[in-house]
């Protein structure tokens, strides 16, 4: 019995070595061909591998450097400036924050909404998966894809994407109270159609591009890819519809930096050069890429954000933005937003007045989540405006 035992005990103590051994064995037998591989496809296409060499740098300036996180809420209450018996006037704006779909980065490194034990289970097999997908796009010259840097879709990002398109495709408006109807038609883009009568039923004489009116909203999305594309895939229909009527310059989203996540992480850094449109990512469904082709506008894209900004001066652009005209036209009574989660929370720990409590605050949209709420703007002594959400609809 004894012997038994010790052979148990003398076996156990040789496993590490056996896997070390034969991990070793594979990792050398494997590497010089992998090696071999990574140089011809570098060879071939040598711009790309300068631009991947780039983005690992970029990667690497802002995981040390970068102070984006690095701020801190006003110390003065935002609500203040806009206590009753002031004769300042008070502007409004609608504006409505749409999350994006889980990202490939999400679904690497975050738990989400699988179970512990599952999400430690695949984590490694997960991170092996995204490394080879990394290596694939550098040797296959796939400059404009990543895994990481400026994270896309993920299957399952696709798939909330979508379902923010079936929530307004299936949307019964005729059973909502007011104010939410009006939401509504704002993400739908909804105008009484010109040559009606009921403001619904298009005259049998009046073509599809007579009837077209241009939507009160405007669509804008941060610079990065995931949100681009929850916006495109969620908001399809409507900019089909735009574009099918021949008025594509009057429904387009908007790229605006200032949207760009708060974090010091690849995954929220730009990987698309300034001025220039996105392209669909890997990931992305080919029914969208007219939109990409066609209904971008990338004249306030200025590229990624800079080294030594925080996320507050981001958050402070974006409010002067959606109150510019010139920028903003007066007849888009709403903004809607596609961007990020701890953009979002900083936003509303930043302008909702500090002594309401409130769970946009402490938690994050869920992903492809929307939330709604009126802007408000003063303009104080000096000249300064300033700026608060409403907390509550009167």
């Amino acid at each position: 019995m004894s012997s038994f035992f010790y052979s148990l005990y003398a076996s156990s103590m040789t496993l590490p070595y056996m896997f070390t051994f034969y991990g070793t064995w594979i990792a050398t037998s494997v590497a010089r061909p992998v090696l071999a591989l990574t140089a011809v496809a570098l060879l071939s296409k040598p711009q790309a591998a300068i631009r991947k060499f780039e983005l690992f740098y970029t990667t690497v300036q802002y995981l040390l450097l970068c102070k984006d996180k690095k701020f801190k809420a006003p110390p003065k209450d935002p609500a203040s400036y806009f206590e009753e018996g002031t004769d300042n006037k008070i502007e409004r704006k609608t504006i409505i924050f749409v999350r994006h779909g889980e990202s490939t980065w999400n679904d690497t490194f975050n738990k989400g909404d699988r179970k512990t034990l599952a999400f430690i289970q695949g984590f490694i097999p997960g991170v092996v998966k995204a490394v080879c997908m990394e290596w694939y796009f550098w040797v296959a010259g796939q400059e404009t894809e990543s895994w990481f840097y400026d994270a896309p879709l993920s299957k399952k990002g696709l798939t909330q994407a979508e379902s923010i398109h079936d929530y307004l495709s299936k949307a019964k408006i005729e059973f909502m109270p007011p104010k939410e109807k009006q939401i509504m038609k704002y993400l739908l883009g909804q105008q009484p159609a010109a040559g009606t009568t009921d403001g619904l039923t298009v005259d049998n004489n009046v073509t599809q591009q007579q009837a077209y009116v241009a939507p009160d909203s405007q669509l804008v999305s941060s610079n990065l890819r995931r949100a681009v594309a929850t916006m495109a895939v969620g908001f399809q229909s409507r900019l089909d519809q735009t574009r099918e009527a021949g008025k594509i310059e009057q429904d387009q989203i908007m790229i605006l930096p200032e949207l760009q996540e708060i974090s010091f992480n690849p995954d929220a850094l730009c990987i698309t050069p300034a001025h220039k449109p996105p392209v669909t990512a890997f990931s992305d469904p080919k029914s969208i890429a007219k939109i990409y082709e066609q209904q971008i506008n990338t004249k306030l894209h200025t590229g990624n954000k800079k080294l030594s900004e925080n996320g507050l001066h981001r958050l402070q652009a974006f409010c002067k933005l959606v109150f510019d005209e010139k920028i903003i036209p007066s007849s888009k009574s709403a903004v809607i937003a596609a961007g990020h989660s701890l953009w979002f929370r900083s936003f509303f720990r930043t302008y909702l007045p500090y002594s309401v409590e409130h769970i946009s605050k402490q938690k994050k949209l869920q992903n492809g989540g929307i939330v709604a709420f009126t802007l408000q703007r003063t303009k104080g002594e000096g000249g300064d405006y300033h700026y608060l959400i409403e907390p509550r609809e009167k």
